[in-house]
């Protein structure tokens, strides 16, 4: 099984009869890439804000970076090149309504504010986004620099509930680039109650993050314990496994059976060396019977294979019939 790796292209014949470009960007927490009107996260998480003034600077989309969508098609991965993201600009910046910003990509919340500057960046080291917000990202990345005009709405929407990220809108074509080896990133397992929980971390365990999906939406897993249905039993706190049992095994490990192995080794002795001397004593009593008395007869029976639970069982009646 492989992951579809695809690059976000501006070749029209990608496009389905939109015009493919970016033409909103929502304030989130969670920053994500929009195709149309479905949102796929980023990894990006890069932010800076200046409460006192009332901005947000933060990539708006960063090359090469891979990242993970689901939908009903299955789990894939896509990617922007440079030259698609400078495209994507150019036609945002001719083409964009005054209203550009909205809340959680929720049209009609629209935020009050505007774009202070924009730019491409060049050298990581050298460029504003880093020198003056100490962000540092790749060569090619697009990045803002938003101004709000009702600072309280900038305090209660955006610094209060951590949406200084951005995340666009916009239609997007996607060309297949090349399918790679699956490599365990998403993991899904269902509960005995039926729902299904997610983690984009390479495997379970205290501390990941997780979630659950509706539709092709992101929700978070309300608060408790959880019994997958492999028997592993789990809790969620804030979206986060605080503490993971997996199901124990009957199945005895070696070090074990050695232990056991070595315990009942001297009851098994005991009860043999009795029997022998049993078997010696029966011996002597024949042998001092009177002459002329033949022992009764002993049918020859063909050798039984005993199992070692049924040779300690047979040794033990043997000793109870002392």
């Amino acid at each position: 099984m492989g992951v579809r790796k695809y690059k976000i292209s501006i070749d029209p014949k990608f496009s389905n009869g939109e015009k493919l470009g970016m033409y909103a960007v929502a304030y989130t927490d969670d920053p994500a890439i929009m195709t149309k009107g479905v949102a796929f996260n980023s990894v990006n998480k890069l932010k800076f804000t200046d409460e006192l003034k009332g901005r947000v600077a933060a990539p708006v989309l960063i090359p090469g970076i891979s990242i993970p969508r689901l939908d009903e098609t299955g789990y894939y991965e896509v990617s922007f090149s440079k030259e698609v993201i400078e495209k994507f600009y150019e036609d945002f910046m001719l083409n964009k309504d005054k209203s550009v910003f909205n809340l959680d990509h929720v049209a009609t919340e629209k935020a009050p504010s505007f774009i202070l500057e924009s730019w491409i960046t060049v050298d990581p080291e050298h460029d504003k986004s880093f020198t003056k917000y100490g962000v540092k990202v790749p060569e090619g990345s697009l990045f803002f620099v938003s101004q709000f005009t009702d600072l309280d709405y900038f305090k209660r929407e955006i610094i209060e509930k951590d949406r200084a990220a951005y995340s666009i809108e916009g239609f997007l074509g996607m060309e297949l680039k090349s399918i790679k080896k699956m490599q365990n990133k998403f993991t899904t397992a269902t509960t005995t109650s039926g729902l299904s929980i997610s983690t984009d971390a390479e495997a379970w365990a205290e501390g990941v993050e997780v979630y659950t999906m509706e539709g092709e939406e992101k929700k978070p897993v309300p608060d408790g314990e959880y019994t997958l249905e492999n028997g592993t039993k789990i809790t969620i706190t804030e979206n986060k496994v605080t503490s993971l049992a997996e199901t124990e095994t009957e199945v005895m490990d070696k070090e074990t059976v050695e232990v056991i192995q070595k315990a009942i080794e001297p009851i098994i002795a005991k009860m043999q060396a009795d029997f022998d001397a049993k078997l010696a004593a029966l011996k002597v009593e024949l042998s001092n019977q009177p002459a002329g008395q033949k022992a009764p007869e002993k049918k020859e029976e063909k050798p039984v294979q005993l199992s070692a639970v049924q040779k300690v069982k047979q040794l033990i009646n043997k000793s109870n019939n002392k």
